[in-house]
């Protein structure tokens, strides 16, 4: 079976791609043959890349989304970020940054996975180009520079010029194929749910610093709020053992009562937080996309921003080619893609590690340091603009 794109991995990045592949053969008026492979269907019980967790797409993800005509499969129900508030717990400092003081009609959506999951799939299944093959399981890939060959569980071959693995950051093939990447083990976990505020400012997110890492609540709309809560292992499972009552009465005394008196608490879960850095996504016909390229620390929620604009970026080379009717992939193709990504990855990785390591430091300088910074760019939004226009995602012009 041959395919102008195979695609390993459907989770949101995987999905995205596929659906932005199809929509570049819509614009081109030539249709490109697609597989899309998962181990487990959308639609088929729990999958985990469309759980319970919510993500904040930035606005320039946003604009993205339009772009690539899937804004109906990620914004039908999501709640809107107007201004985020950022301080550091039990020092001075704070810092609020607002859509209007940089002309926007908002700095961001917050949409909840499953609700995602279920739009993807609706487009996937009426989208004739990609052929979405799950539950499948690949059991070897060869790569050339000529294209990629994959052998499935059940015999079947894949013939393609242009393999993309987006297989997450625990990717099976990146490891088999002899990629080397760099990694960082934060030694923390990440608990994730949602809350319940009675009297919660509408459209405002917070990132709160605390001892142990960053606390964030990202606005769903009606009061409710998608809790990221940075822990050291050992209080995680303590968290994790408490009943509702109790894990409410921790949430309330860690975070106080800016946000509201939080009523009702979500289901829960643990992630570890590590950082991983491939040193080279391009490998022959092969190339790697999100979360399997780069993985990041979830302070200041850039995760899917990022993959997405990895997305955007292959879409975008790839589409001149298509519209010039040359193949898929090629190596002319895979180097200008890794050219074009190399900064953008950088700066993010080390915005986010870096604010990682500044907020969990209890050493005088560094409280002092970052409470100066945290007044002076409240006091002075051209401060705030080199972070805050890396964390959205935009371009200058839109300053």
């Amino acid at each position: 079976m041959q395919y102008d794109f195979a695609i390993v991995g459907g989770g949101m990045t995987g999905a995205t791609m596929a659906l932005a592949l199809a929509h570049m053969g819509h614009e081109s008026r030539r249709p490109a043959r697609i597989l899309l492979l998962d181990q487990r269907r959308l639609g088929d019980g729990p999958h985990q890349g469309f759980d319970s967790r919510a993500i904040a797409l930035s606005y320039g993800s946003e604009q993205i989304l339009r772009q690539l005509n899937l804004h109906q499969a990620f914004l039908g129900s999501c709640g809107t970020i107007s201004s985020i508030h950022v301080s550091d717990r039990g020092h001075y400092g704070r810092a609020v940054m607002t859509a209007e003081e940089y002309h926007l009609p908002h700095l961001g959506r917050v949409v909840e996975l499953n609700d995602v999951g279920h739009g993807l799939l609706k487009q996937l299944n009426n989208e004739p180009q990609i052929e979405y093959l799950a539950p499948a399981s690949v059991v070897k890939v060869e790569v050339k520079s000529t294209g990629a060959r994959l052998q499935l569980a059940d015999g079947g071959v894949i013939e393609t010029p242009q393999l993309l693995l987006a297989d997450g950051g625990e990717s099976h093939w990146r490891s088999a194929l002899g990629w080397r990447w760099l990694e960082t083990d934060y030694g923390q976990r990440a608990l994730v749910t949602t809350v319940q505020s009675l009297d919660a400012k509408p459209g405002r997110a917070w990132e709160r610093f605390t001892s142990e890492g960053p606390l964030a609540l990202l606005p769903l709309g009606d009061g409710r709020f998608s809790v990221v809560w940075t822990l050291a292992p050992e209080h995680a499972e303590q968290l994790m053992r408490l009943d509702d009552r109790l894990l409410l009465q921790q949430l309330q005394q860690q975070f106080g009562y800016r946000a509201g008196r939080f009523s009702r608490i979500g289901q829960r879960a643990v992630y570890p937080l590590v950082m991983r850095k491939t040193l080279d996504v391009v490998h022959d016909g092969c190339l790697l996309l999100g979360n399997a390229a780069h993985q990041l620390h979830p302070v200041a929620g850039q995760g899917f921003n990022l993959a997405l604009r990895d997305v955007a970026t292959f879409y975008h080379l790839q589409s001149v080619r298509w519209l010039a009717g040359k193949p898929a992939g090629g190596a002319e193709l895979a180097n200008t893609y890794l050219q074009q990504r190399q900064a953008d990855v950088s700066r993010t990785l080390q915005m986010t590690h870096g604010l990682a390591i500044l907020f969990a430091s209890d050493a005088k300088p560094m409280i002092f340091g970052r409470s100066l910074a945290l007044w002076a760019m409240n006091r002075c939004a051209a401060l705030k603009w080199p972070l805050v226009r890396q964390a959205l995602g935009i371009q200058e012009s839109l300053r």
